[in-house]
């Protein structure tokens, strides 16, 4: 019922004038009507489908209704030609199949309008109500008069539910259902603007009081929006400012913490090797300090530094006097055999592994002693 309101007519006005002061070529883009799907039926008993928009067909094709796959797949192909969705299909009645006649009616029974054609049914048509589908359109007002003109179209209910069954049967549903200007197998190129679809059948049509607190209330939202307007502009042009302030702030302490830490990097790589010479072992007073220990019936096969451990490997004659040995030496500590001792008979001797902990403490204060006296032998030279 809403596309026959005042109120839907006003709207239509309203956007062809509007769209009338739009430059001409804008005024296509704000014209351009949906696509939709056509279905009709021959005298041939063949369908047809078209793809219209507004008066031009874009495309058609016959349906073989009685392989529904077939035709499931040819209306898929139409309904979304050029990446387009159509907007609505429609069953198109030949015009031998609709009655259509003008009815003048008091301007005050528009709002129950299918009441009354209802019960002018039997005076008009040969049919009772009960046995047609009927719709209306408006097509004369006259304000003086308080009058309007009716174009009134029915269809008995027979024919409509038959095709209606057919295209059920093929998978397919309508969502209104037209007539077509033309008779017999021509295909039509535009509808009458009827839709003889039961109202408990129709999937596309809303509640148009639903519909029209939409439109006002968007109405309502874009006056509000427009007086509120240059109060907002005048604040996001400050808040843009602000913006641009703060992101520069942040560019300039994001440039500094990055200058820091490269700082900081830098420090800490020029540290690194003198930390490391600062903590590790001189390898060579080791190995002076357990060539000085290691009585000479026993020679080493394998030695390992590994982290502040020291692995020896070798042969002795006595190997179980060793660790007795090492507890006195200066740089290392905890000498002990991994594993047992095992005798080797090509040599006679005793083969072990031994292992020991550095002294870090000894290390780091040879160190920083020996740098404490070069840097004070530098400072005499100068003096």
């Amino acid at each position: 019922m809403w596309d026959k309101s005042r109120i839907s007519e006003f709207f239509a006005w309203w956007k062809f004038e509007l769209v009338n002061c739009l430059p001409k070529p804008w005024q296509g883009r704000f014209n351009t009507q949906p696509a939709i799907l056509v279905f009709s039926k021959q005298l041939d008993q063949n369908w047809q489908l078209a793809r219209v928009r507004g008066d031009k067909r874009e495309a058609e094709r016959a349906l073989e209704i009685a392989e529904p796959a077939a035709v499931r797949r040819i209306v898929g192909v139409l309904e979304t030609l050029n990446d387009q969705s159509a907007e609505r299909r429609v069953l198109a009645l030949s015009g031998d199949k609709v009655l259509r006649k003008r009815l003048s009616f008091r301007q005050e029974i528009e709002p129950n309008l299918r009441a009354a054609l209802a019960l002018e049914m039997d005076k008009h048509t040969p049919f009772k109500a009960e046995q047609v589908y009927f719709d209306w359109l408006v097509v004369k007002r006259d304000l003086v008069q308080r009058m309007i003109t009716v174009e009134f179209a029915v269809v008995p209910r027979a024919i409509l539910d038959e095709q209606l069954q057919i295209l059920q049967g093929a998978g397919l549903s309508v969502d209104a259902v037209d007539s077509s200007p033309s008779r017999g197998n021509v295909m039509p190129e535009r509808c009458s603007g009827f839709n003889f679809l039961p109202s408990d059948r129709r999937n596309s049509e809303g509640d148009p009081q639903s519909r029209l607190r939409w439109i006002l209330g968007f109405a309502l939202a874009g006056l509000v929006w427009f007086s509120m307007w240059q109060s907002l502009e005048a604040r996001q042009v400050a808040l843009a400012h602000l913006q641009a302030r703060t992101q520069k702030g942040q560019d300039e302490a994001l440039k500094v913490a990055k200058s820091a830490q490269a700082l900081r990097n830098s420090l800490a790589a020029a540290n690194f090797l003198v930390e490391k010479r600062r903590t590790e072992p001189e390898v060579v007073k080791v190995l002076l300090e357990l060539t000085q220990l290691i009585p000479d019936d026993t020679y080493i096969e394998r030695m390992t530094f590994t982290g502040r451990t020291v692995a020896i490997f070798g042969q002795s004659a006595s190997a179980e006097k060793l660790i007795s040995l090492l507890e006195n030496a200066r740089y290392v500590s905890e000498p002990q055999f991994q594993g047992g001792m095992q005798p080797d008979p090509g040599t006679g001797k005793e083969r072990f592994s031994l292992q020991m902990t550095l002294r870090d403490e000894v290390i780091v204060a040879e160190k920083s002693r020996g740098s404490g006296t070069a840097d004070k032998s530098r400072g005499s030279g100068t003096a």
